[in-house]
């Protein structure tokens, strides 16, 4: 058994109480006895208990992602935004929780009422999320991956970081029109629509107006997190609408899905058909061919989020933060001019 509390008092002939508040500081102990304890706790080696040491001066250190799995566990893609997380609570000295259930509310209370987790990065905001109220009602430290819709409470005094979505669906319309394509399709990811996650939501409004804007025809077709069952919805809208000659989509899980089903259709990229996606650049650049593609910054997302929260734990006082990442399209090998086909 290791040593404790208790022998330590033993050694240095005070009670277990003087030793403690000679660890806390929480109330004044004579030079005398303070000399002692210090004395007994460097001959028996003694390491005080962290996590105890973390409960009375309610700083654990510890922060918590709360990060509803879109499907059964998150994806290397999605544990991106974990990495970015860890390389900056790492560097400060905090522990990093996860929590990646579905009941999200009561996971909020839960890490609140336990104590254990200082403060919490929220994902998969919802336009109307819960989460957020719980956190503002008690006053606990909270920044966002992701956002409301403007103008929404949800933003009001939060700090957050996010990609532009909305940019990035008009960038990703705009490129393709301007390459002469006129039907085009917008795979989003069912689950989170089904969900009302705003970026989700956003996406969709985005690519409808700007459909609409430019004249072009065009439909969302919410996609499944699956890879099998984007394969088979994406041959279905290839067999519905056959002129179809270009698809948007912010489906990570199903990107090598529609590369499949095109190209079994006997349809080449980007000679027949074009594909706009939202990838990482290291992983658009490794598809074959090297997919045009929004550079979803995953890890800065999520060192962003890390560094919003810890200054706020560490600077009580700091005004919100809120970043909204404009991230060009980069051009690449799978998206060409229009080819009219029979």
């Amino acid at each position: 058994m290791g040593i404790t509390i208790v022998d330590v008092a033993k050694r240095a002939g005070v009670t277990v109480s003087t030793v403690s508040y000679t660890l806390s500081g929480k109330r004044p102990v004579s030079e005398h006895a303070r000399t002692r304890v210090l004395q007994a706790i460097e001959e028996l080696h003694y390491q005080p208990h962290a996590l105890g040491q973390a409960l009375r001066s309610k700083r654990t250190h510890t922060i918590g992602i709360l990060y509803p799995a879109a499907s059964a566990g998150l994806s290397s893609l999605q544990l991106e935004f974990i990495e970015g997380a860890s390389t900056v609570t790492t560097d400060r000295n905090y522990g990093l929780y996860l929590w990646s259930g579905h009941d999200q509310d009561q996971g909020v209370l839960q890490m609140i009422e336990r104590g254990f987790i200082e403060g919490v990065i929220l994902m998969e905001i919802r336009v109307k999320d819960p989460r957020i109220a719980i956190m503002k009602e008690r006053n606990y430290p909270f920044v966002m991956i992701g956002h409301g819709p403007d103008n929404s409470p949800e933003n009001n005094g939060t700090s957050f970081v996010d990609l532009d979505f909305v940019a990035a669906l008009r960038t990703g319309v705009e490129h393709l029109a301007g390459l002469g394509h006129q039907d085009l399709a917008f795979l989003n990811i069912g689950t989170a629509m089904n969900r009302g996650a705003a970026y989700a939501i956003s996406s969709t409004q985005s690519f409808e107006q700007n459909i609409a804007r430019l004249g072009l025809q065009g439909q969302t077709y919410p996609c499944p997190p699956d890879p099998q069952k984007g394969y088979e919805l994406v041959c279905s809208i290839l067999e519905e609408k056959p002129k179809l000659t270009g698809i948007i989509t912010i489906n990570s899980w199903v990107v090598g899905s529609i590369l499949r089903a095109v190209q079994e259709r006997g349809l080449r990229i980007p000679e027949d058909f074009s594909v706009v996606t939202m990838l990482p650049s290291h992983l658009a650049e490794m598809m074959h061919p090297a997919l045009t593609s929004i550079d979803f910054p995953y890890q800065e997302i999520g060192r962003t989020a890390a560094e919003m929260l810890i200054r706020q734990l560490d600077e009580p006082y700091v005004l919100p933060t809120q970043t909204l990442l404009q991230v060009p399209l980069s051009i690449r090998q799978s998206t060409g001019p229009y080819k009219p086909r029979g």
